[in-house]
């Protein structure tokens, strides 16, 4: 009898309560094709719409914020002095955010940052009633706000003197550093022509010049008085092994493959430390048995280089190695090598 009474009220219950879909988002066995096919683009939709809230909450609104920025260069030890509303971005170099009151957002990630080593490319910006302090950990160049305080010495050098640098491209903070370490030079006092194309002999040029400045700290090199004028580097060049066989033809743009093969040879090995992870045939132009592919290999290794955007001309990572290379890329590639900090860590899995 109670077995029965028993089955007749689980049956009622059954017309009482609806049954659940199997796989729905109220069941509790949820399905893995409604996790990952609903459930998760609803949260990632989810979070990217908190975090647009966040930032125009508590940055956009904010008049300091929109106001105008300076790019400022800090050595070891300056600190700047943020208000509220103001913004701080990390372009190179290394920077620590101590914050004195309120709160701090890093508005690149979406999230409140306590503070701590700065990321390079990250944008930071002060909440309302808030006061954080910059210090330079090392040489460092970074954006803020104009009303914000730098004490820095008079004596650094200052931002990018070349009109043609934009404070928003992608190759400012090398161009601005490799120049003041006196790896390149502008053509002009106010152009650096970066889109502009390098001659063998320029790349000897420079390649020579790289390696005299590691192994002796100062370049001693100078052109020929007479004669082709970058007679001296070539030859030093071939002397020191940074090129193997001297070219026929200097005027000729130089490549990418042929750059780097150079400048591979510029420095030591032991100055290629390897932070990121490339397996053999990642490279989607160089194979492993090319003749460039120790040296390309090594240089995406040590972040010196990171290939291409994709696009509809190059494959993600691609290194184009018969292609011409800029001047803004050569500055880039300079200051990767002389900079360990300015490297590039990635992966391309």
């Amino acid at each position: 009898m109670k077995q029965r009474l028993l089955c007749f009220l689980l049956g009622l219950l059954l017309l009482v309560v609806p049954v659940r879909a199997a796989g729905g988002g109220d069941d509790p066995l949820i399905s893995r094709s409604y996790a990952e096919g609903t459930f998760l683009p609803q949260v990632r939709t989810g979070l990217q719409t908190a975090a647009a809230r966040f930032v125009r909450a508590y940055a956009a609104d904010r008049p300091a914020a929109r106001s105008g920025l300076k790019t400022v260069r800090l050595a070891e030890g300056d600190t700047v002095t943020l208000g509220a509303g103001q913004q701080l971005t990390l372009l190179s170099g290394t920077v620590r955010l101590r914050l004195e009151r309120g709160g701090l957002l890093n508005v690149t990630q979406g999230r409140v940052s306590t503070g701590g080593d700065a990321q390079p490319g990250n944008r930071y910006i002060l909440r309302g009633n808030s006061a954080a302090t910059v210090t330079a950990t090392g040489p460092a160049l970074v954006t803020v706000s104009v009303g914000a305080q730098v004490n820095a010495d008079p004596s650094t050098p200052g931002a990018c003197p070349f009109t043609d640098v934009a404070a928003g491209a992608w190759y400012y903070a090398d161009v601005i550093s490799a120049y003041e370490r006196g790896l390149v030079n502008g053509m002009t006092e106010r152009s650096f022509a970066p889109q502009g194309s390098l001659t063998v002999a320029q790349a000897l040029k420079l390649a020579a010049c790289m390696h005299q400045l590691y192994h002796s700290g100062q370049v001693l090199l100078q052109p020929a008085a007479s004669g082709p004028w970058y007679k001296p580097y070539a030859d030093y060049a071939l002397e020191n092994g940074i090129a193997e066989t001297l070219p026929t033809n200097y005027d000729a743009a130089v490549t990418r493959g042929e750059f780097v093969k150079l400048f591979y040879n510029a420095l030591p090995e032991k100055e290629y430390t390897r932070q990121n992870l490339i397996m053999d045939g990642a490279i989607p132009d160089v194979a492993t048995d090319a003749p460039l592919a120790k040296q390309v290999y090594t240089f995406y290794m040590a972040g010196i280089l990171t290939g291409y955007a994709a696009d509809g001309t190059y494959l993600a990572h691609a290194f184009g190695p018969d292609s011409g290379i800029t001047r803004a890329e050569v500055a880039t590639i300079m200051n990767r090598m002389f900079t360990p900090s300015a490297r590039v860590k990635f992966s391309m899995e």
